[in-house]
């Protein structure tokens, strides 16, 4: 796992170097995974330049990226597109749903992923995705990524279970600030993806079927799956 620590971003990680069923490997610099670039500075933007990651895909809601943009919003040197997903939001978490049929309730927006993983396919070079914390969202995208390219569902929950680690430690600084705040927030708990897999089995079986299903073609995910893999 590959981890980046860049200007305050805490759970920014590369999907890179992740062994798949049919013994090939996920490519490093391809699609990287984030909370949000809020505070990334010029320097931090000059060294995703260089990985030529230049796409990114913000999956957070209108309201708190309008709030809160991210730095890449207006720099004419990245493609910003917004894909705002409502389940996994502050808003939304502060309902007290089950996380995993949060999970379910974002898979049903089928046009909004298949035109995030559109993106993804038409991206010239590398992919930054993210969506507040990096948890939620951000991670059931990784999810359909993995699943669909065959790494192992053990690695995948190994992957998801860690940003709770590398949040944690902002959760006090934002109860400082607002004392309601939930430490739930930061939680990526081993239970809420088991048993999200287990009503995705049910559902849909796999990443791919899943896929094909949001109105993506064999060509369009064999696209995909060339850009996740190692040539």
């Amino acid at each position: 796992m590959k981890r980046y620590l860049l200007d305050l971003m805490l759970n920014t990680r590369d999907l890179g170097g992740y062994a798949t069923k049919d013994g090939k490997t996920t490519q490093y610099g391809r699609f990287i995974r984030s909370d949000a670039p809020l505070y990334l500075t010029e320097a931090g933007k000059a060294e995703f330049l260089q990985m030529k990651i230049t796409t990114i895909l913000d999956f957070r809601t209108e309201e708190i990226s309008t709030r809160y943009p991210s730095v890449f919003q207006g720099d004419p040197r990245f493609h910003f597109f917004s894909f705002p997903i409502t389940e996994g939001s502050l808003a939304h978490t502060l309902k007290g749903e089950d996380p995993s049929i949060t999970y379910m309730s974002m898979l049903s927006h089928f046009e909004t992923f298949k035109d995030i993983t559109l993106a993804m396919i038409n991206a010239e070079g590398g992919v930054f995705y993210n969506c507040s914390a990096g948890k939620d969202r951000t991670g059931i995208v990784t999810f359909l990524l993995f699943d669909f390219v065959g790494v192992d569902r053990k690695d995948i929950l190994e992957d998801y279970v860690v940003s709770e680690q590398f949040i944690n430690e902002r959760i006090p600084l934002v109860q400082a600030q607002h004392p309601s705040f939930p430490s739930s927030m930061g939680f990526s708990k081993k239970e809420y993806l088991l048993n999200f897999i287990k009503m995705f089995n049910k559902e849909y079986g796999t990443a791919r079927k899943y896929l094909l299903k949001a109105g993506l073609t064999v060509k369009q995910l064999k696209t995909l799956k060339d850009k996740l893999l190692k040539e």
